[in-house]
């Protein structure tokens, strides 16, 4: 099973600081030369709260799509390092984990992961393309102001 590490550049160093939007780019770009996986995901709805959830097989290498708006998830089960502005944090089953609009992250599935993304715009849409549409923006709005292929590892 190959590591974070062994897939990126010399250049990108994701070990002790904070990750620059540049690096992540990098990163995705690194993924998307290899085999691309499906990841089961699952939509709910209830009075105009949208919550999408994403199952993560251990030793995925995955970026996350660009938030337009801040919204939070929630780890069901599983450990999951995130590569942030912030720096690295590992999130393990239970934690919390607020994203704010605009930013972009990497992460590395240590096990078998859930987690569910809750959207904080309400909306009564329904259309998962329309959803995608409204809660996300490219890649290319990072750059202006200065998410989402995925990679089994194995």
């Amino acid at each position: 099973m190959n590591t974070l590490s062994q897939i990126l550049p010399d250049s990108v160093d994701f070990k002790s600081k904070a990750v620059a939007i540049e690096d992540i780019l990098v990163l995705e770009n690194e993924i998307l030369k290899h085999p691309q996986i499906e990841l089961p995901l699952t939509h709910d709805f209830i009075d105009g709260i949208y919550a999408r959830s994403m199952l993560i097989p251990a030793g995925t290498v995955l970026t996350g799509a660009v938030h337009a708006f801040d919204c939070f998830s929630v780890m069901r089960y599983g450990d999951l390092i995130i590569y942030t502005e912030d720096g690295m944090r590992e999130v393990h089953a239970g934690d919390m984990i607020p994203s704010v609009a605009g930013i972009k992250r990497a992460g590395y599935a240590i096990t078998d992961t859930l987690i569910t993304g809750f959207m904080a715009n309400p909306t009564d849409e329904t259309d998962l393309d329309k959803l995608w549409e409204m809660y996300t923006s490219p890649n290319e709005t990072l750059l202006k102001h200065e998410s989402t292929e995925l990679l089994e590892t194995h």
